[in-house]
């Protein structure tokens, strides 16, 4: 994964639900010369005299820290794409701009490989009908969308130490998987989770005591999402029934099952783990192609 001396922009987007996939921004002979200094300085401003803390969902770091995780392994999808100089990648067009969900470039610092992260979201795509610009001290229409750009970045991979910096889960969230480095939840929290007022659980205390490093984390992502608190019971079944999901619902609650499996089965889906392939129209579980039974 050589790094280019030219700036090659790539856009992550967003393709369902849990797939992501790789476009190439072609970019003006004028932005190639000012987006890296743009980015190098977004780069010094984000590593300036700050403090590396371990990951932890339940911190909130100061303004003078960043999460840092170690050993993290960046997507096939990314490493795919930024090789042989971005070739891999296809180069984006208008009507996929509001599913991009991050930008990121590779670049030098002092003979280390470094890759920077923007979050992007629907909200940096202006249409025409929404947006003027100034030529000649006249406001006109925009001829195309605008694209706008945060004046930060949100994180940088360290590719020789293959480690992750960054400040917000939840902006990083959106373009990179970092789910697998949540911390597992306590008995005492997955206590908590079960007895929460959308479930009856059948078996609170083999399930909490009992619970796989698996089962913990899923119940800290849960926990931490905050999807059960968003979703009523009727949404969860319909949802469920659209993804072949099989929930019971008792006393207009959901029953969190005692079995292993079906455990696994509501964990995947109160965590938006399952999706539906758009070609074939199968259901299939995240980080896998093997097909949700």
């Amino acid at each position: 994964m050589a790094v280019s001396k030219a700036f090659h922009l790539l856009a992550i987007l967003k393709k369902n639900r849990i797939q992501r996939e790789v476009f190439h921004l072609p970019i003006h002979a004028t932005l190639q010369e000012s987006l890296p200094v743009l980015w190098r300085r977004y780069h010094g401003q984000f590593l300036e005299n700050i403090e590396e803390v371990p990951f932890n969902i339940g911190y909130k770091p100061e303004d003078n820290e960043r999460f840092v995780i170690p050993n993290f392994k960046l997507p096939n999808w990314i490493v795919e794409a930024m090789r042989d100089d971005t070739s891999s990648a296809r180069e984006i067009g208008e009507d996929d701009l509001e599913r991009i969900t991050g930008l990121f470039s590779a670049m030098e610092f002092n003979g280390e490989e470094r890759i920077l992260f923007q979050n992007f979201s629907r909200s940096h795509v202006i249409r025409p009908q929404h947006a003027m610009i100034i030529l000649e001290k006249t406001y006109q229409d925009a001829e195309g969308p605008i694209v706008a750009m945060e004046p930060r970045i949100s994180a940088v991979y360290v590719r020789d130490e293959e480690k992750l910096l960054f400040r917000s889960f939840r902006n990083v969230n959106s373009f990179l998987p970092l789910s697998d480095y949540y911390r597992d939840a306590s008995e005492g929290q997955i206590r908590e989770l079960l007895n929460h007022d959308i479930f009856v659980p059948e078996d609170v205390d083999g399930i909490a005591r009992n619970a796989t490093q698996w089962e913990a984390k899923q119940f800290a992502i849960l926990a931490d999402s905050g999807n059960i608190n968003r979703v009523t019971v009727r949404e969860a079944c319909e949802k469920a029934t659209d993804l072949n999901v099989g929930i019971r619902i008792k006393g207009g609650r959901i029953v969190f099952p005692e079995d292993r499996k079906e455990v696994k089965k509501i964990l995947l889906f109160l965590n938006e783990r399952v999706f539906r392939g758009s070609i074939t129209d199968t259901v299939f579980e995240t980080n896998s192609k093997k097909p949700a039974k």
